[in-house]
C-alpha cells in the first residue's frame, strides 16, 4: 500500500540550540532567552547563531537576555538588557541583531528603554564611591570616596529654592491694570559703575555720544544719568522697556524709583536717571514713549556679550529666585528652622506686607487678618516712596503650607511660601592628618552659627553683634562674627585661657585665691580644694547642676518641653528617637564674665551660673557663691514673681559689666543683662548710678523683667553696657530705636546733657539730635576706672557718632574739638567721614574698638560707588602705630590741630625680602591698601588677601601698648600695633626678630610670617594685656596654636615660659559631650 509523507504535524522541541546540529523546518530551539523557529532546513555544517540569522530562524518567544557591559559592535535582538554607566537598558526594536552605530550608545539610542536609572550626574567610578539619596528624597547620587584619615559625617543640605541667611530683593513688577508680578532676588551685584549719555535726536532715532541707536551695556545696581537738555529731544520722552511674558512694560511705572526724570526734556540740566533694577535682565531697551523705532536694545551682560562697559565677555547678575509668568510664581521651599530676610524697596505708594496664611480663619487679604506671626520680625513691613523695609522669617517646626508673602494694602502681588523638612546627607571631612579629638565639637560649634540667635561661640566674651539683622541684614561674609564684637576687644579673661567645646566649657590659668584655700571655680565649677593655690596648665572643664526645669523637660514635662529645642524651636537632641536621655545638657552658645564670675548661655536659651556670687550674679536674690558648680538660672517679672513652666523664658542675648575688665582681678559692682526670645529685657545686680533702667538706685539681685511699656512695647534686639561701676546701659529695639540709661555725667547716654538716669530715655527722639529718628544698628561703649564714659553709634546708613567724654583735642574718640578736653551729649558724627569711610556712597557696616581709655576704632564699608566690595579705615587713638595706617605714631596728643589720628584707610605690607643687615631695612617691599592686592591693583599677586571678615584689637583701660588682629575670609592673620613678644620669629640675616622698629611694633598690618595653617572664622583670641599678653587659636586642620606670654599658664603649656614667636601647637580633652 502505497504510503504519503505529510510531514510534521506539530512543532519539535529540541531544547537549547547547539552548533554542528542539523535542524529542519519546524524544529523550535532556545537561545539566550529567546525561542526561535527553524524554517529552512539546517545542516550541521551552517553555525550560526540564531538570533544573528533571520534567513533560517524567525524568532516566536522573546524573554530578557542580560548581556553584561556594553561594548562596540555588540549586536541586540528584543528582550537584550545591557548594563551602560551603571544604568540598566533594554532593548525593544524589530530588527534582529541590532548594532548601535559607533557613535551612539544604549542611553542615546531610542531602540533602548531604561529600566534603571544611573545615580544623576555621575557614576560610581571608583572603589569606595557610595550612591546616596539626595536631597530632594528622589534623585540617587554618587559620593566620592573621601582621602585618608578623613571622616564620614552627617551635614545639612537644605532642599529649599532660595538661600537663607542672605537678603532676597522683594520687587513688585505692575505688567497689567489687573496684574502685578512678584519677583525675587539676591544681591551679588556685579561691579559698580556711574556713566552720563548726552542724548540727541536725528532722523527719528536716539543717538548717546554721538552715536546712533547704540546697542549698549549697563549693569545691575548702577547708575547712568542720560542729559536730555538738547533741544532736539523735545517731544521724545525716553524710558525703558521691561521684558515680560507678553511683550514689555515701561521701567519708569515700576515701583524702586529706577528712573527719575529732573528739568524739562531740550532744557539745559535737563536729565533722566537709571538705576539698574536687580531684574537687570529683563530690562532689554530703551525708547521713545511718543514714536516707534528710535532706541535699541540694552544688556545686562548675562549672555556673554561682548562689551559691558569695561568689560567683555559673560557678567553675573543677581540670582533670580521667582520669574514673571502669567500664572504668577511658584511656591518658594523654605526649610524649617532656618532664617529667610526678605528686603522691600520703596514704592510708589504706601504699601503694606506680611507673611499670610490663607486657611487662617482670621484670613483678610485687606487687613492684617490672618498673619503669620511665629518666627516672624518684624511681623510686618510698611514702604512708602521713600522708605522700605525688611523682615527676617525664621520657619518653625510647626507651620502651615497655605502661607504667601502678601501685600494687604490691595496690591495683587505675592509670593507663596512651601515650608519643608531639613534635610541632611553624608560627607567628608577632615584631611590627611590626625583629627584632634578636641576640635569635634570646636569646629563644629562654629559652623553650625546660622541665624543671629543662634551664635555659637569658640571663645569666652566673643559675642558678637548679629542681633540687628531685621533691621538691616549684613552681607553674607559677616554672617558669623557680626557688626563687630560685644565688647570691643576679642580677649580672655584676666590671667586665664578657655574656649567653649560642646556642652562644656574648658579653663587653664590662673584661678583667683582668697587665702583660704578655696577659689570661685573659675566661673565654671571647678571644686576648690582641687585647685589649690590658684594655677593650673591644663585644660578642666567644671562641673555643671541640671536643675529641676531641665529634669523635667528630660522627664516629658510639657510645661518644659520648650527647653528641649533651640532659640529657634528646633529639637536639639537631647532625647534619642526612643524618648531615653542621649545628653544630659544642651550645647553652650557663649559665655560672658571675668575669671571668677561667668554666665554659660546654652542653646536652649538657659543660663548657668557659677562663681563669685557677690552684687547676685545668680539673680535668684541670692549674694552666697556657686563655686563647684555652674548652676540654672531662675528669671523674675516686673513684680519679682519667678517665671516657671510655659513662662520660663529662652534668653538669646546676654551682656555683663565684667566682660570688660580682663586686665583686673576686681569682681564687685557687677552688673548683668539678658534679652530674651519674646524681646523682653532682664536686668540684675549693682545698680548705684541707674544702669539696672529701674527707676531707681537700689541695687537688685533677682534677674527682673524690664516692662514692655517702658519701650512703647517694642521688642528688644540688642543690649550693650560698659565696664566697671560707673556703668551705662544702651539697647536697640525691633525698629531701631536706641534707649539708655545709667551712669552718665560725661553725656555718654546721648541725651544732649551729663546727667545720669535711672529710667530708660529714647536717644533717638531728642529734639535737634543728629540721631533723632535715625536706626541704630550696633553700638559700642566703653570707660575705664576713672569713670571717662564713651559710646558710639552705628546707624543703618552707613554713619558714626559719638558722645561721652574726650580728652586730648578728641583724639581718642575720633571727633576732634579745639578745646583739649570736655564733655559731650549731643552725639557727633566722626571727623573725616565723608571723605573716608563715607565718601564715595560709602556705609559702615563693622565696627570694632579697642574699648578702653585710648580708644582706636576700624569700620569696614560695603565699598559704595568704589568698584569694591569692602574698604577698611581706621581713626582715633594710634600709639604704636595701632590703627594700621601708617600715619605717624608721634602726631596724636597734645595739639589743638588734627595729627595722626584723624583717620585713614588701613595699609597693608608684603614686608619684602630679608633684610642684610641690621637697620631693619625691607627690600623690595610692597605696602599698599585692601584694594592694592586684589586683581588688577598695583600689588596684584605679591600677598593673597581676601575679605576682611574679623577685627580683633586688644587693650586695658588706661595703657597705649595695645595691638590689633585682623583675619581674611581665608584665614589668613595679619597684625598691627605694639606686641610684648613679638608674634614673629623671623631670624633674619641681623639674627634679629624685630617688626617694623625695634620696639616691637609696626604701623601697618603685616602677615604673620610663621602662620602654619589657616585659622577657622571665630577661632582666633587673645590672651591677657601689656606685658602678661599671648594669643590662642585654633586652625581650619583642628590645631591649636599658642603663643606670647605664659607665666600663669594662660597658654595651656605647662612651661611658664613665656613664647615670642609661638606658635606651640597641642591637642587636649575631647568635650564632645
Amino acid at each position: 500500500m502505497a504510503q504519503i509523507d505529510l510531514g510534521k504535524l506539530k512543532f519539535t522541541w529540541k531544547g537549547n540550540w547547539t552548533t554542528a546540529t542539523a535542524y529542519e523546518v519546524d524544529d523550535i530551539v532556545y537561545f539566550e532567552g529567546t525561542s526561535y523557529l527553524v524554517i529552512l532546513p539546517l545542516t550541521n555544517a551552517q553555525n550560526t547563531a540564531p538570533s544573528q540569522d533571520s534567513t533560517n530562524y524567525t524568532q516566536m518567544a522573546s524573554g530578557l537576555n542580560y548581556r553584561g557591559t556594553y561594548s562596540i559592535g555588540q549586536g541586540f535582538k528584543k528582550g537584550d538588557i545591557v548594563q551602560y554607566n551603571n544604568a540598566t537598558y533594554i532593548y525593544q526594536g524589530a530588527t534582529l541583531y541590532y548594532v548601535i552605530p559607533s557613535s551612539s550608545n544604549p542611553a542615546a539610542d531610542s531602540n533602548f528603554a531604561t529600566l534603571v536609572n544611573a545615580p544623576s550626574a555621575d557614576v560610581l567610578t571608583t572603589s569606595g564611591d557610595l550612591l546616596v539619596r539626595d536631597k530632594d528624597n528622589t534623585t540617587n547620587t554618587r559620593l566620592p570616596v573621601g582621602t585618608k584619615g578623613q571622616v564620614l559625617r552627617v551635614k545639612e543640605a537644605p532642599n529649599h529654592d532660595i538661600p537663607n541667611d542672605t537678603v532676597l530683593i522683594y520687587n513688585r513688577l505692575v505688567v497689567s491694570s489687573t496684574h502685578t508680578a512678584t519677583l525675587l532676588h539676591g544681591t551679588n551685584y556685579p561691579p559698580y559703575e556711574t556713566k552720563t549719555y548726552a542724548v540727541t535726536v536725528a532722523n527719528s532715532k536716539f543717538y548717546l555720544d554721538g552715536v546712533e541707536a547704540p546697542y549698549i551695556y549697563l549693569r545691575a545696581n548702577s547708575v547712568y544719568i542720560f542729559d536730555v537738555s538738547d533741544a532736539s529731544n523735545v517731544t521724545h520722552e525716553l524710558d525703558f522697556a521691561v521684558s515680560i511674558f507678553n511683550g514689555s512694560v515701561p521701567l519708569s511705572t515700576q515701583d524702586g524709583g529706577y528712573v527719575t526724570r529732573a528739568g524739562t526734556v531740550g532744557s539745559a540740566g535737563a536729565t533722566v536717571t537709571l538705576k539698574m533694577p536687580p531684574y537687570a535682565a529683563m530690562v532689554t531697551g530703551y525708547y521713545c514713549t511718543a514714536h516707534s523705532g528710535m532706541g535699541s536694545t540694552i544688556d545686562s551682560g548675562h549672555n556673554g556679550s561682548s562689551g559691558y562697559g569695561d568689560y567683555s565677555g559673560n557678567v553675573n547678575l543677581p540670582t533670580v529666585y521667582s520669574s514673571v509668568t502669567q500664572q504668577g510664581p511658584t511656591a518658594r521651599k523654605l526649610v524649617k528652622g532656618k532664617s529667610y530676610t526678605f528686603e522691600f524697596p520703596p514704592t510708589a505708594a504706601s504699601r503694606s506686607y506680611a507673611i499670610k496664611d490663607s486657611s487662617d480663619g482670621a484670613y483678610n487679604p485687606y487687613t492684617v487678618g490672618g498673619s503669620f506671626l511665629t518666627g516672624v520680625s518684624p511681623v510686618n513691613v510698611q514702604t512708602s516712596p521713600t522708605a522700605g523695609g525688611f523682615f527676617t522669617f525664621t520657619v518653625p517646626e510647626t507651620v502651615p503650607t497655605t502661607l504667601t508673602i502678601e501685600d494687604y494694602s490691595g496690591g495683587t502681588d505675592g509670593l507663596p511660601l512651601f515650608p519643608i523638612d531639613r534635610t541632611f546627607l553624608p560627607s567628608y571631612t577632615g584631611g590627611d592628618f590626625e583629627e584632634r579629638s578636641v576640635l569635634a565639637s570646636i569646629k563644629e560649634n562654629y559652623r553650625d552659627a546660622t541665624s543671629g540667635i543662634l551664635q555659637f561661640n569658640n571663645f569666652p566674651n566673643q559675642a558678637g553683634n548679629t542681633y540687628t539683622e531685621s533691621i538691616k541684614p549684613l552681607p553674607e561674609y559677616l554672617k558669623k562674627v557680626g557688626r563687630g564684637y560685644q565688647y570691643g576687644c576679642n580677649s580672655g579673661m584676666y590671667r586665664q585661657g578657655g574656649y567653649i567645646g560642646g556642652r562644656e566649657t574648658c579653663l587653664w590659668g590662673n584661678f583667683y585665691h582668697d587665702g583660704n584655700d578655696y577659689v570661685y571655680g573659675g566661673g565654671i565649677g571647678i571644686d576648690g580644694q582641687d585647685a589649690g593655690q590658684g594655677s593650673r596648665w591644663h585644660p578642666h572643664k567644671g562641673s555643671k547642676v541640671q536643675g529641676y526645669k531641665l529634669r523635667q523637660a528630660l522627664a516629658g514635662n510639657p510645661d518644659y518641653a520648650h527647653l528641649l529645642t533651640d532659640l529657634n524651636g528646633n529639637d536639639i537632641g537631647l532625647l534619642d528617637e526612643n524618648g531615653n536621655i542621649k545628653h544630659r545638657f544642651p550645647r553652650v552658645l557663649q559665655v560672658h564674665g571675668n575669671r571668677a564670675i561667668k554666665h554659660h548661655l546654652c542653646e536652649n536659651g538657659m543660663v548657668w551660673f557659677g562663681g563669685y556670687n557677690g552684687y547676685g550674679p545668680m539673680g535668684d536674690g541670692s549674694t552666697r557663691d556657686r563655686n563647684t558648680g555652674q548652676c540654672p538660672m531662675k528669671w523674675y517679672d516686673e513684680s519679682t514673681s519667678e517665671l516657671k513652666g510655659t513662662s520660663y523664658p529662652k534668653i538669646k542675648q546676654f551682656a555683663c559689666t565684667h566682660a570688660h575688665t580682663q586686665d583686673t582681678n576686681s569682681n564687685d559692682y557687677g552688673s548683668w543683662y539678658a534679652v530674651d526670645t519674646e524681646g523682653y529685657l532682664y536686668t540684675w545686680g549693682y545698680n548705684g548710678y541707674g544702669q539696672l533702667g529701674k527707676g531707681n538706685t537700689t541695687h537688685i539681685y533677682y534677674a527682673t523683667r524690664i516692662p514692655a511699656s517702658v519701650f512703647n512695647n517694642e521688642k528688644i534686639l540688642y543690649v550693650i553696657c560698659s565696664g566697671y561701676q560707673y556703668t551705662h546701659t544702651l539697647v536697640i529695639t525691633e525698629s531701631g530705636k536706641c534707649w539708655s540709661t545709667g551712669y552718665g555725667s560725661q553725656g555718654q547716654l546721648g541725651l544732649n546733657n551729663t546727667s545720669d538716669r535711672s529710667d530708660f530715655a529714647e536717644v533717638t527722639a531728642v529734639s535737634g539730635s543728629p540721631l533723632n529718628g535715625k536706626k541704630i544698628i550696633h553700638i559700642v561703649c566703653n570707660q575705664d576706672a576713672d569713670a571717662e564714659g564713651r559710646t558710639w553709634w552705628l546707624t543703618e546708613d552707613g554713619e558714626v557718632y559719638y558722645a561721652g567724654y574726650w580728652r586730648d583735642y578728641g583724639q581718642q574718640t575720633g571727633v576732634f574739638d579745639s578745646s583739649s578736653s570736655g564733655t559731650n551729649g549731643m552725639p557727633r558724627i566722626l571727623t573725616n567721614s565723608s571723605s573716608l569711610w563715607n565718601s564715595q556712597d560709602q556705609k559702615v557696616i563693622y565696627m570694632a574698638c579697642t574699648n578702653n581709655r585710648y580708644s582706636t576704632l576700624w569700620f569696614i564699608t560695603d565699598g559704595g560707588s568704589t568698584g569694591k566690595s569692602q574698604k577698611i579705615y581706621s581713626t582715633a587713638s594710634n600709639y604704636y602705630g595701632i590703627q594700621g595706617t601708617n600715619n605717624s605714631p608721634n602726631s596724636h596728643t597734645n595739639s589743638a590741630t588734627l595729627g595722626g589720628w584723624f583717620g585713614g584707610e588701613i595699609l597693608f605690607s608684603d614686608f619684602g625680602d630679608f633684610e642684610d643687615g641690621g637697620d631693619n631695612s625691607r627690600p623690595n617691599e610692597a605696602i599698599g591698601n585692601w584694594d592694592s592686592f586684589q586683581l588688577g591693583g598695583s600689588n596684584e599677586k605679591k600677598m593673597k588677601i581676601g575679605k576682611i571678615v574679623e577685627i580683633m584689637p586688644y587693650a586695658i583701660p588706661e595703657s597705649t601698648s595695645q595691638g590689633v588682629v585682623i583675619m581674611d575670609e581665608h584665614g589668613s592673620l595679619f597684625f598691627a600695633g605694639y606686641w610684648n613678644y613679638t608674634p614673629s620669629r623671623m631670624n633674619e640675616n641681623d639674627s634679629q626678630h624685630y617688626l617694623r622698629y625695634q620696639d616691637y611694633w609696626v604701623p601697618y598690618f603685616i602677615h604673620w610670617p610663621d602662620q602654619p595653617a589657616q585659622c577657622m572664622q571665630g577661632g582666633y583670641t587673645h590672651l591677657g594685656y601689656g606685658s602678661e599678653h599671648g594669643w590662642f587659636w585654633i586652625s581650619k586642620h583642628g590645631d591649636h596654636y599658642t603663643g606670647g606670654d605664659n607665666s600663669w599658664y594662660q597658654q595651656g603649656d605647662y612651661s611658664s615660659s613665656g613664647y615670642d614667636c609661638g606658635f606651640t601647637s597641642w591637642a587636649t580633652l575631647d568635650t564632645n559631650g
